[in-house]
């Protein structure tokens, strides 16, 4: 069996195939990923909006498991 492994014979039917896409939109035209997007900050300006007590919303997108670790203050879970 180990054989198999050294000699590349182990997945006889392996095929891989390079996409543009890992999930396709079916979009017929380009999308600039740079209009209509949320601005840059930096951790910074953050702490700053936070202590100014300015209106944001922070979308936590991490798995069930690591939102029950640690998260902030009056965070909701997307389930």
């Amino acid at each position: 069996m180990e054989e198999e492994y050294r000699n590349g014979s182990a997945f006889p039917k392996l095929k891989i195939k390079v996409r543009k896409e890992i999930v396709s939109l079916h979009l017929d035209q380009d999308i600039n990923m740079t209009v209509n997007r949320a601005p840059r900050l930096s951790p910074e300006q953050l702490k700053q909006w936070y202590e100014e007590g300015r209106a944001f919303h922070i979308v936590d997108m991490r798995n069930d498991y690591e939102f029950k670790v640690g998260r902030f203050k009056d965070s909701i879970h997307l389930v």
